[in-house]
């Protein structure tokens, strides 16, 4: 913890030298104080506050052991300065201040970095007080300090000279009054690193770049981040982020989704942590071009070739046009004639073209010569010749010829050919002794020659015949040659010519004769320093025995004899003397008589020179010295040099030798300067022509080179810059610069040197004058010095600070390092801006440290103030500043209490003259306020102050300001008005409750008034004693708006604020007039008012109704229907709403309630529906009721009886149908039948008027099994207890008792008609007559027998009838049950669907009460038809499915697909199973491969699953489930989740775009192979329900009507899936097919459509609910309520079945 003390030493005047130590130690809420003090029970008083307001209170002290008295005052702000006032029994014996800790500072962050700064921001602890802030800096691996600054003022501080991309450990602490904050704030950052350098990128194919790049060594960085930025197709920027594949040193990325050969700018950034540097930006492109050959042109000729673009439906209309020309043909073989190679001119020949045109042959000759013309166009193509002249002999050149046409020229036809060379300018021969000659020759004055060619012949002996065998020509490339062993005394011509390649010149010819001799030749064959080696031939034609040798001076083995018979023809003398004359005797002695003698003089080589040396002192000459041993070895000297890179020789004149002299030294002059010079050196002894030579001596040496010149210097701060030129006749390598400082003679010479023509010289000592020294160097020498002077500006006074800043008066100071410049004295000049006030000093530059004070300056005023520094005449630049005086504050401060409230005070200001910039207004015991600008000239002298706390004291100050500089404080103190307190509220319907919760600052009492719409409705004044205060208001009305006055009061102040609050909705209550009235069979209209009390939002009317025959009776009929009420229809009143479809003849009783919130109390009216005349059944005709004749009429008519069939017609919509009769007539006259009842069979027999009469008595159970009426049962039973049709024999009564209605006989031979009525309460209703039924003919002979037969027949009759009323029965009973019991009894496919097929084609004119019968009895005939599709297709095999390598790629092991309709894969490699995936081919409406069904994907066959997208060519998916529902995975996602592509298998995957909706998602992929791309269109539906089917069918039928409008054309089958691929994506297909077929066809068949789909797949549509689904959604279509939300699904949930998502057991 960091403490400070305060040490005060204080004399108390009054107090007779007492002296009290006080220390003084803080933290942030406290301060301790200690003294010394030796008593106990002394009274102190602490004072302690901020100035103006201090508070006393005596302090109870702790004394320790060593008298020091400790006492803790805490509860203190932090960083507050604190008065503090010791008083000692009343009298005052110390007063200072404390400071507490201020709190550290917040929000530290680094708000930009550089690669060498951090800019860094942070905001003042708004919980403490502080004046300034200091910076520390640490590294972060060793905590070492870096950097500690000065206290900041400012909440802000740029950290420079930092490292590139190194981590920072940063800490802030505040300062308040010297005192530093117990912790700091404390952040870790890094600089941003420096870029790396790209070197290089290359384009490797349409979508891949490889490139290259070199880290900075200087900066630290984790990695490098690679983008790309280029223009897509739709020409707006697009940016992607680059993934290396590191291939050695470089890197290899992919730029796909760039259109090839679209610019694509690369940026390569470093990244250290979180911070990235600017990027090494380089420019690329993948490659990009067409190619497109075109062959069978002719050579030459020009074509016009167009190239434009076409797409599928058209071309464009620009085409882009260029002229090309075809290559030539290749010209025919050069030819050059032997007589067209002259010394300076060739003639060239050539063949023409072998097809094709041409404008003309170039013909080149190289290498070009001055004056030849070249190259020469050939227009005339005929004529294929050109003569190159001014040519150089014997020099190769190279001709080419070239057939052009247009700007094409094709291969070029080459040939090389030297020009004839000269001859040899010169020869010189030698004849040396009979045996050989020396030839020297010159080498031809003009042109070039690679060798020469020299020949000899000989010519005899005085012109007699040569005696010498020929001698074959010899090339050599010198220009000296020897011949030997020629004849003595023989003749011969020598001829050379000059060589260039296979070319010769013409010969130059001498002639020359060896010398006669009788006597054998001597030779010396070899010399050296110390011996001579001799031979000699044997003369022919002469005998002797003896060589006889000798040399003189003589050798220790002269005289030397040899054999002749010894055959020795040679001898070596050695031990010789270097460099002296030998003359060599050999005589040919016989006997003792010589007969011969032959002399020759040699020379031994003399010793190389010694202690060589070459000096050099000026630019043109070097001066050589050597040294000899022995003085008479040699004649002369030779001195041949050559300078560098030169091939040519100079020789020296000849330096002679002297016998008495060693030491010799010879000037090489007129040489260049700065060159580099080889010199040879060699001993040479002659006597008369004979010479010898010593090995040469070398040695190189260079001149001096000429001095620089255009010596200039330019000074630029402390840099100079030197810049020269070099001398023209001079070669020098690089420059040597001397350099010192004049004012400062003890200095040394500094030295540099550079190879260029400038040099800048950094950081020279400011205010000196420099002399600078040039030398040119060549290999080590130095020209002499060229020189010149600069002068360096000293530099500006450093540090320039002002203090003292005064009313009237300022001082300055600044400082200068005497290290780094000179300076004699400095110029101030000061200028005010608003006045005259000026004014020049001058300061004496002496000191280090300079400060002057200048007076009578005018306040407010800002002055330019410069100082420069001075040496000599040099004067610095300016250091310039702006100092503005303290202004003065003058105005008087005043509170406009009109304006002031709890969080707003106001005050007034005056205005004043004197100078100033603007007005600052603050809260002096507010700091962390802005302060309030106001301008001088703004005449609104009111500033405002808001945002304050009520009831509290605040301090306004002004003071003005004058640039940076602020003049004393004035103030005034001002009281706010009480806070406004928060006020929570808790409504219901029928109470609010008022929570207030005290706020800041003074607060003495409330006052709350309530009011409803002007009346009051309770008012309480309560004291704010308590920080929370709770007040109720109770007994309210629900739903009103309710009014709150809410006053605060402190002291004389107050603050009022309103406050609305509405009670909550309640139940509203009856509706009003309620009426129920029938308007039409079976439709009632519901009127009724609003409630008259709402008590909220009506936002529903419920109507129930339910309907009986009689109050004992159960409930027929009954519904709940909601009314919804909307914007629209809430004010509509009264409200009607028609009820249709009810039961006739029941007692109902209709109850209507309003809703809010709530169902409000009910309201219920009774009706009873009136019954009519019934009406026939849906979809029977009048001639389809009419009674008809049994299927057997065999029996069906006998003399007395007639039997009829009567169908089961009447509907009950009307009405219970209570009764029926049968009507008998002779006639068809209807007015026989308008009445209610018709007489009996007797009064027709009695009566012969009567026409039609009553069979039988009414009868309520005509149709039902056990009737009464007689009649038998004949078909299946439909409903229970009631028949379709009914069997009746009318006649069969003979013993009629019943007094009116009897089924006595009939007439024999008569025809009768029949018809039956039906009767419901309201009336009845008849059936058409029937067809007239004729009874028999009884003969008297066959009476009785008929009589006994038809008793006989009767009774077997009434058997067989209850027999099969007994079987039927039992069969009806067994089928019903057939659901419930199992599957004991069930139909085959095939018989099933031949019994229903008919059945279940229904037409869209009565699809709605198909759909209403189909729901009835809680979905009966649903239950039963779906019963029906159980077992259709599953005699099918799926012998594919079960092999075990298949068994895994199944998601449910009973899910399989049938073998004949499978969807087969490509197969790989022969392998087994490799063609399976679980997936079958379904029909549509369009084709019987409409679609392709298959199940979610597994992860181990989602590469199947793409595979099989691409075999099929399927554009279009659609995807009915989520992939994870109720935590359980149904679909592997199969697609990538990102934008980065993915492989699944060989196909690639990318997402290009998605759009989502609320109910599904609609995906655009890119599938690739290879270089072939597919766009797939992906469908998902999300909202189908983890049970059941979609809530809202419009919600699916909009999904199935999306996808059928957006699917991708031309292409192949829909691949639709959900987790098993058969209940969804069976509904789905059944309701796309069917909307389809709807549009198509009058006839509806929903059965047959799954049927068919499940003889392709098993379990197609899978559950009940969803083939009701299917219907519900088509009859929303059909009634046009597609876009409406009325058919919601919620009810039909099978909480039993869980779709397709719960069968059986997965396969992992």
């Amino acid at each position: 913890m960091l403490t400070w003390s305060l040490l005060v030493l204080l004399q108390i005047s009054h107090i007779s030298s007492e002296i009290i130590k006080v220390n003084v130690s803080s933290g942030s809420s406290y301060l301790d104080i200690s003294w010394e003090e030796t008593k106990e029970g002394v009274n102190y008083t602490l004072g302690y506050g901020i100035p103006g307001n201090i508070t006393n209170q005596e302090i109870d002290y702790t004394l320790t052991t060593d008298n020091i008295a400790t006492y803790q005052l805490d509860n203190l702000s932090p960083g507050v300065i604190y008065t503090l006032q010791l008083n000692k029994d009343g009298t005052e014996v110390f007063k200072s201040t404390g400071t507490t800790k201020p709190l550290p500072p917040t929000s530290l962050v680094v708000s930009d970095a550089g690669t060498d700064y951090l800019y860094l921001t942070w905001q003042g602890n708004s919980r403490s007080t502080q004046d300034s802030y200091r910076v520390t800096v640490t590294e972060t691996n060793n905590n070492s300090e870096l950097y500690k600054s000065d206290p900041i003022t400012v909440e802000y501080h740029n950290l420079t000279g930092l490292y590139p991309g190194v981590l920072y450990s940063i800490a802030v602490d505040s300062i308040s009054n010297g005192v530093y904050s117990n912790g700091t704030a404390r952040i870790i950052d890094n600089t941003r690193p420096l870029p790396p350098t790209i070197h290089w990128i290359m384009a490797i194919d349409n979508y891949t770049l490889m490139l290259a790049w070199k880290e900075d060594f200087n900066s630290q960085q984790d990695h490098v981040y690679l983008s790309a930025t280029y223009n897509n197709t739709f020409n707006y920027e697009g940016e992607m982020n680059l993934t290396c594949t590191m291939l050695l040193s470089t890197c290899v990325t992919e730029v796909r989704g760039v259109i090839p050969g679209t610019p694509i700018e690369i940026r390569a950034y470093s990244v250290q942590n979180n911070r990235r540097s600017d990027p090494d930006i380089a420019f690329h492109s993948t490659t990009s071009h067409t190619t497109f050959t075109i062959g069978n042109l002719s050579a030459g000729i020009e074509y016009n070739v167009s190239v434009g673009t076409v797409s599928e439906w058209e071309e464009s209309r620009n085409q882009f046009s260029r002229i090309f020309y075809t290559n030539p043909s290749m010209p025919g073989d050069i030819d050059i004639l032997t007589k067209d190679i002259l010394t300076t001119s060739l003639k060239i020949s050539w063949g023409p073209v072998e097809s094709g045109q041409l404008d003309y042959y170039e013909v080149v000759i190289s290498p070009k010569e001055p004056q030849t013309h070249s190259p020469f166009l050939q227009t005339n193509t005929d004529e294929r010749t050109v003569k190159f002249d001014s040519l150089v002999p014997g020099r190769k050149y190279s001709i080419t010829v070239t057939a052009v046409k247009g700007q094409k020229k094709n291969s070029t036809k080459t040939v090389e050919q030297y020009t004839k060379p000269n001859p040899p300018s010169k020869i010189l021969h030698t004849v040396i002794g009979g045996r050989e000659i020396h030839l020297d020759w010159f080498k031809p004055t003009v042109g070039e020659v690679e060798n020469y060619t020299v020949s000899i012949l000989s010519l005899g002996i005085n012109g007699t015949t040569n005696t010498t065998l020929p001698i074959a020509p010899i090339t050599l490339q010198g220009t000296s040659y020897t011949f030997t062993q020629l004849h003595p005394g023989e003749t011969y011509e020598i001829s050379i010519v000059c060589r260039s390649g296979g070319v010769t010149s013409d010969p130059l010819k001498i002639t020359a004769t060896t010398n006669s001799t009788s006597v054998s030749e001597l030779f010396v064959d070899h010399v050296t320093e110390d011996y001579i080696n001799i031979s000699w031939s044997r003369p022919e034609n002469l005998t002797f025995q003896t060589f006889k040798l000798t040399i003189n001076p003589p050798d220790s083995t002269t005289p030397l004899s040899i054999q002749e018979s010894a055959g020795i023809l040679f001898h070596s003398f050695t031990g010789l003397h270097p460099g002296t004359v030998y003359n060599l005797s050999i005589y040919l002695i016989s006997g003792t008589t010589v007969i011969d003698k032959s002399d020759r003089t040699a020379i031994t080589n003399p010793l190389p020179v010694d202690d060589i040396n070459i000096t050099t002192h000026d630019t043109s000459s070097l001066l050589i010295d050597w040294s000899i041993t022995k003085p008479l070895q040699q004649h002369h000297f030779e001195i041949v040099y050559e300078e560098n890179n030169d091939l040519e020789n100079i020789t020296l004149p000849m330096v002679l030798a002297l016998h008495d002299k060693t030491s010799y030294q010879s000037h090489i002059m007129r040489l260049t300067a700065g060159s580099l010079y080889t010199v040879h050196i060699r001993a040479v002894q002659e006597f008369n022509d004979l010479k010898s030579y010593s090995s040469w001596i070398t040695m190189n040496k260079t001149t001096k080179p000429n001095s620089v010149t255009e010596l200039k210097a330019a000074v630029s701060g402390q840099d100079v810059m030197l810049s020269w030129k070099p001398n023209i006749n001079s070669t020098q390598d690089s420059f040597y610069i001397w350099y010192r400082p004049i004012l400062n003679l003890s200095s040394f010479w500094r030295q540099t040197f550079t190879h260029d023509l400038q040099t800048t010289l950094k950081g020279m000592f400011a205010g000196e004058k420099y002399e600078f020294i040039v030398f040119a160097v060549s290999i080590g020498e130095m020209s002499l010095p060229r020189n010149v002077f600069a002068e360096v500006l000293p530099l500006s006074p450093e540090g320039v600070t002002t203090s003292d800043i005064l009313t009237d008066s300022v001082t300055l100071t600044w400082s200068y390092n005497k290290s780094s410049t000179f300076i004699e004295e400095f110029e101030l000049t000061y200028t005010g801006y608003h006045s005259d006030s000026e004014g020049v000093i001058t300061v004496d530059g002496g000191n280090s440290t300079s400060s002057v004070t200048l007076n009578s300056l005018i306040s407010g005023e800002t002055y330019e103030i410069s100082i420069t520094s001075q040496t000599g005449n040099l004067t610095s630049e300016a250091t310039s500043m702006n100092v503005t005086i303290k202004p003065e504050c003058l105005t008087a401060l005043l509170e406009n209490t009109a304006m002031t409230t709890s969080e707003v005070i106001t005050i007034q200001y005056t205005a004043v003259l004197n100078q100033f910039d603007h007005y600052q207004f603050t809260l002096v015991n507010d700091t962390h306020r802005s302060p309030v600008i106001k301008s001088r000239s703004d005449t609104n002298r009111m500033v405002t102050f808001d945002r304050l706390t009520g009831g509290s004291l605040y301090v306004v100050g002004v003071l003005t300001v004058s640039n940076t500089q602020i003049s004393d404080i004035r103030s005034i103190s001002i009281f706010t008005a009480p806070n406004r307190p928060h006020v929570e509220q808790i409504s219901t319907a029928t109470e609010i409750t008022l929570i207030i919760n005290k706020p800041s600052g003074r607060v003495d009492s409330y006052l709350i008034i309530c009011a409803l719409n002007q009346s009051p409705c309770g008012s309480h004044t309560i004291d704010a004693n308590k920080d929370k205060i709770t007040l109720p208001f109770v007994k309210l009305t629900p739903y009103q708006k309710y009014k709150f006055q809410i006053v605060t009061f402190a002291g004389l102040k107050n603050v009022s604020f309103f406050m609305n609050i509405e009670t909550a909705q309640a139940a509203p209550s009856v509706v009003q007039n309620l009426h129920a009235t029938e308007t039409q069979p079976r439709e009632v209209v519901l009127t009724w008012n609003a409630p008259r009390v709402t008590n909220g939002i009506i936002t529903a009317y419920v109507v129930e109704y339910r309907g009986r025959r009689n109050d004992k009776e159960p409930v027929i009929d009954s519904n709940v229907r909601t009314i919804m009420v909307d914007s629209t229809s809430a004010f509509i009143d009264p409200i009607t709403y028609t009820l249709k479809d009810l039961t006739a003849g029941l007692k109902y009783i209709f109850m209507v309630y309003a809703k809010t919130i709530t169902n409000g109390p009910s309201v219920s009216s009774l009706l009873t529906t009136r019954t009519y005349n019934p009406k026939l059944k849906d979809g029977i005709s009048s001639d389809m009721a009419a009674p008809k004749p049994p299927e057997d009429t065999t029996s069906s008519v006998t003399p007395s009886t007639i039997t009829a069939r009567f169908t089961n017609a009447f509907s009950e919509d009307y009405g219970e149908i209570i009764q029926y009769t049968i009507i008998v007539a002779t006639s068809t006259d209807e007015d026989y039948l308008n009445t209610n009842t018709l007489p009996g069979w007797k009064a027709y027999q009695n009566d012969p008027s009567i026409k039609a009469y009553q069979a039988v008595s009414n009868c309520s159970d005509f149709f039902v099994l056990e009737s009464t009426c007689n009649g038998r049962l004949h078909v299946q039973k439909r409903s229970v207890g009631e028949e379709e049709y009914k069997t009746f024999v009318i006649g069969s009564e003979t013993n009629c008792k019943d007094p009116h209605y009897c089924n006595g006989p009939l007439k024999q031979n008569t025809e009768y008609y029949v018809k039956l009525r039906a009767y419901t309460t309201g009336g009845y209703a008849d059936t058409v007559y029937s067809l007239p039924f004729k009874t028999g003919s009884v003969t008297e002979e066959s009476s009785y027998g008929g009589i006994i037969g038809g008793i006989v027949a009767a009774v077997v009759i009434i058997a067989l009838i209850l027999f099969a009323v007994l079987f039927l029965r039992r069969n009806i009973r067994s089928k019903s049950n057939m659901y419930r019991q199992g599957h004991d009894h069930r139909m085959t496919p095939r018989s099933s669907m031949r019994n229903h097929k008919k059945k279940h084609e229904i037409n869209i004119v009565n699809f709605r009460d198909h759909v209403m019968t189909m729901s009835a009895d809680s979905d009966f005939k649903y239950a039963e038809e779906f019963e029906d599709l159980k077992e259709i297709g599953r005699e099918q095999s799926c012998s594919a499915a079960e092999l075990p390598v298949n068994r895994g790629k199944n998601r449910f092991t009973n899910i399989l697909p049938y073998d004949h309709s499978r969807v087969k894969l490509l197969p790989t490699d022969d392998e087994e199973g490799s063609d399976y995936i679980n997936a079958n081919y379904m029909p549509g409406f369009n084709s019987k491969r409409e679609y392709i069904v298959t199940q979610g994907p597994l992860p181990s066959t989602r590469d199947d699953f793409w595979r099989m997208i691409w075999e099929q060519n399927s554009r279009n998916v659609v995807m009915l489930t989520k992939c994870v529902e109720k935590g359980r995975e149904k679909c592997d996602q199969y697609w990538p989740s990102g934008s980065d592509a993915m492989f699944y298998g060989d196909i690639q995957v990318a997402v290009l775009n998605e759009t989502k909706f609320p109910s599904w998602t609609v995906t655009e992929f890119r599938i690739a192979l290879g270089d072939l791309t597919r766009q797939v269109r992906h469908f998902h539906f999300t909202a189908w329900p983890d049970f059941g089917v979609p809530d809202k069918p419009q919600t699916l039928i909009r999904f199935v009507r999306i996808v059928r409008e957006k699917l991708i054309r031309e292409c192949g089958p829909i691949v639709v899936h959900c987790s098993a691929g058969v209940g969804r994506s069976g509904t789905f297909i059944g309701l796309d097919r069917l909307l389809q077929d709807i549009l198509d066809r009058d006839i509806i068949d929903i059965f047959n459509v799954v049927a068919e789909m499940r003889r392709e797949r098993v379990w197609m549509v899978q559950t009940e609910q969803q083939y009701v689904c299917i219907h519900q959604c088509l009859m929303c279509v059909l009634d046009g309520k597609e876009e409406e939300h009325v058919y919601v699904n919620s009810g039909n949930v099978n909480q039993a079945f869980e779709d397709d998502e719960g069968i059986n057991v997965e396969v992992s």
